[in-house]
Formats: C-alpha cells, structure tokens, sequence
C-alpha cells in the first residue's frame, strides 16, 4: 500500500481545550442537515469572536471549522446545504469559510496525493475549477473579520497546490503579525517549507530554530520540530526503505507523541514485521484520538491484509468511533461482522459504504439486498441495481452477480448482452500494425513536416543521380 497522508490534516490533528473543544466537536453539518443554521451560524462566529478577543481560543475555532473536512465529498446536498446557509447569513464569516474550505477540499481531493508527475493532467484542470470557486469565498471572508487566520491557512494550503512562494510568504506574514503564537498558522508555514512542496529540510530546521526562540521553547515548539523528522520517515517510507523510517518516526514521537506519528511508524513496522510494535502504536493513536484520517487508512489496511489480527474488530470499530463514514473501514469491519456471523450488521457497513460508491461494498449490499441474505427485506430491484453500478466500475464479481441475478429472474436475452458488454470492455485493445501506429502519430503538422522531408530527399537523390 503507498504511504498515503493528507498534508491537509497535519493541521487537523490537534487537542483543544475542554470547554471549547465540546462546541467545536458537534457536527455542524448534522446542524445543517437538521435546518439549525441559526444556531450553527451563532456557535461558529461566536468561537470566531472568542478567538478576536484571545488568541487562546485559536484551537477551538480551527477544530470547528475543519470539522466540514469530514463531508462525504460526492454529495450534492452538502453544497446546497452551504448554499442555503450563505443565502441566509450573506455576511457571515464562518458560511463563508465553511463552504471555501469544503470547495478547497474538493479540489484537493480531486488533485489527489500522489506527487506532480504521477497525477494526471484532467486531475489539475478539476482541482483548479474548484480551487477558483474556493478563493471566492475564501477571499470573501477576509473582509467579514478582523483576524481571518484560519482563512489564510486555508489559502496557504491551496497556494502549496497551485500558487507561488510568494504568495504563501504573504499570507503567512499577513497572519503572524495578528497571531504571532498561532500554532495551526505555523504548523501549515511548516509543511510549505517540506520538499514535497519545494522547500527543503535545511529551511525546516531553520525555520524550527527560529519559532522555537519566538515560542520561547516547550512543547509548541517540540511539536513544529517533530515535524522535521516527521516528514524524513515519510519519505523514507514511500521510498520503502523502511528501517531508517521507522528510525524517523520514533524520533518524531519522541519530540511530540501525535497519532500521526504513532500511525505512521505503525505502517512501517506492519512493512518491518513487527506485529507487536505496530498494534501498540496503533492503540496509542487510537487514545490520543486520531483525527486524521491517515490513521483509518492505516488501519483499514492491515484488516485487509490480515483479518486474523489480535482485537482487529475493536479496533476498526474504535476508529470507525472517531470517522463513522471512513469507507475503508466500513468495509473491513463489514467483512469483519460477516465472519462472525452477524449478517445483518454486516449489511448495514456494506450498504453505508456503498453510498460513497465503493464497488466492493455496492456488490456485497447488492448480493444481500437481492437474495434476501442476513435477514435483509428482499428488494431485488434494488439489489440489481447496486450490483450495476460496481460493475460498471469493473468489480469483476459484480459483473458476475449481474447476469446470474438476470438469468435468475428469466431475463436471458438481457443477461446475455451484459456479459458480452462485460467481456468487450474488459478485452484487452487489439494488436496495431505498424502502419496504423505511424499514422497515429501523423497529426496535420507532423504529416506536413514529413512530407517536405521526403520531397528534400527525392530531390537530393535526383541530384545525386546526376553528380553520378
């Protein structure tokens, strides 16, 4: 599996002070969902103009806002329900960074994780789209309060992506001034400054030293130094050399003991063999309450490789605690009820997975679903019709259910055109002459340019025949 972190998240992964931190944890889009804007709106702006009156009150606000990172990203409901609370509160700052912070998302999402040269082109053009439409608001929302940091993190974030040096310079200068302790605002100047994004580890050490002197020590500047080698083992385990990397990690834990560390050095010792090691680290993260979602990936992983691990059911089900719609998850912890027998729990994990089109759990709540499986109602249109939708997405055993589920229901002629639909698309291309792959390559400027090469040869050569 590749080392897969949301460099957003790093930024997530925080504790907050008790009493604001049991507002910032409510769910504001089951607030939205349930038609309490006013209250919503009233809770957000009111952590806003907490954190106007002291910069203490930072965390809890950040925690807030990035709670809407939580969304399920292919629902069109979410953006209307953003909508909805923006045609209502036209000047309210957090409606405007909420739904500014969901559209980055979207667009960050989209570009995916992988590093520039292996992510495809049409996945930029989508994220700029959506990186467009979130700079409206986001730059909206600068003029709606006195200190926007957690905007301009936000900002900063999508300048990593496609803005410049300068100006994630800017927007980190324009906040310090206004919340020089901001941990949040430093850790995100810190990430800009990995390799990844074209910084290097000499001026994340520097930058270290200097927030360190500013912070005046302790363990806010312990935590933007674990980063340094937090970052090293994250190369390193994506370059598979796994021993220094769990070297890296253990160094990042040791200067600020976060789930993310604790998670990551737990895929390397999974890689290392280390059975033990990697469930202790995973049961750590899991009481330091691990926020970013790397954590469910990592866990949702050994599952799949290994469904025989020591507590692997409490401990999918304890982080599904803390990201009840981590797809990954619901699956293995379906799979999971599914081998103890317990169907009908089974169906509810597959089925909720399934609404974020996860193929593998649209095939098994489809099986369930037509064949009355588990206790589950027979509803074999529907059934049918999830089985079509993975098997549209190529999950073989899905195209498989599809015809026997029409030959079941006498619709041969049906079941017949599916398959070889199936067996068409999943065929591999024709072999090409080499006469057909040329002419592939001939587009109208290279056919011209080869023609006036030929014409200069057969000229050259009737000039040679005639020197002769």
């Amino acid at each position: 599996m590749r080392a897969r972190i949301s460099r957003v998240l790093w930024l997530i992964a925080i504790v907050v002070s008790p009493g604001l931190a049991d507002q910032a944890r409510s769910s504001p889009y089951a607030e939205l969902a349930a038609g309490r804007v006013a209250e919503l709106d009233a809770r957000l702006n009111g952590l806003q103009a907490a954190f106007e009156r002291d910069a203490d009150a930072e965390e809890a606000l950040q925690s807030a806002i990035f709670a809407f990172e939580a969304l399920p990203r292919h629902t069109q409901a979410a953006e209307a329900n953003l909508d909805s609370w923006i045609e209502r509160y036209p000047r309210s700052y957090a409606a405007r960074l909420a739904r500014g912070f969901y559209r980055y998302q979207r667009g960050a999402n989209t570009r995916g994780r992988d590093y520039v040269k292996d992510t495809p082109p049409e996945n930029f053009e989508t994220m700029h789209g959506w990186f467009e439409k979130a700079h409206q608001d986001l730059h909206a929302s600068l003029e709606l309060a006195a200190r926007p940091v957690a905007t301009r993190i936000v900002l900063m974030e999508a300048a990593m992506r496609s803005g410049t040096r300068k100006e994630i310079e800017e927007l980190y200068q324009s906040a310090i001034a206004y919340a020089p302790r901001s941990m949040n605002l430093r850790k995100s100047y810190m990430q800009s400054l990995e390799p990844r994004w074209g910084g290097s580890e000499e001026k994340m050490i520097r930058y270290a030293a200097r927030s360190r002197i500013e912070l005046g020590g302790g363990p806010d500047a312990d935590r933007l130094e674990a980063m340094i080698p937090g970052d090293r083992g994250l190369r390193l385990s994506e370059a598979k050399e796994y021993e220094p990397a769990y070297a890296a990690f253990s160094q990042a834990i040791a200067l600020a003991d976060r789930p993310i560390y604790r998670c990551s050095r737990a895929f390397v010792a999974y890689h290392l063999h280390k059975q033990a090691e990697m469930l202790a680290d995973v049961r750590a993260a899991l009481v330091g309450r691990p926020y970013a979602d790397y954590c469910c990936d990592v866990r949702a992983s050994f599952v799949a490789q290994n469904d025989k691990l020591p507590d692997g059911f409490e401990l999918v089900d304890g982080f599904l605690q803390h990201d009840p719609d981590h797809v990954g998850l619901l699956v293995q912890r379906g799979w999971l009820y599914k081998e103890r027998g317990d169907l009908p729990n089974a169906y509810k994990d597959f089925a909720h997975a399934a609404e974020f089109g996860n193929a593998w759990a649209q095939t098994m709540a489809g099986k369930y679903l037509f064949n009355g499986s588990g206790g589950v109602a027979v509803d074999r249109d529907k059934g049918l019709s999830l089985l079509r939708l993975a098997a549209d997405q190529g999950e073989p055993n899905a195209r498989l259910s599809v015809v026997q589920a029409l030959q079941a229901t006498g619709r041969n002629d049906e079941a017949a055109r599916e398959q070889a639909r199936y067996a068409a698309s999943a065929a591999p291309p024709a072999p090409r002459s080499a006469l057909e792959s040329l002419l592939d390559l001939l587009t109208p400027p290279r056919a011209a340019a080869l023609l006036v090469i030929l014409i200069a040869l057969l000229l050259g050569l009737r000039w040679w025949r005639k020197r002769r």
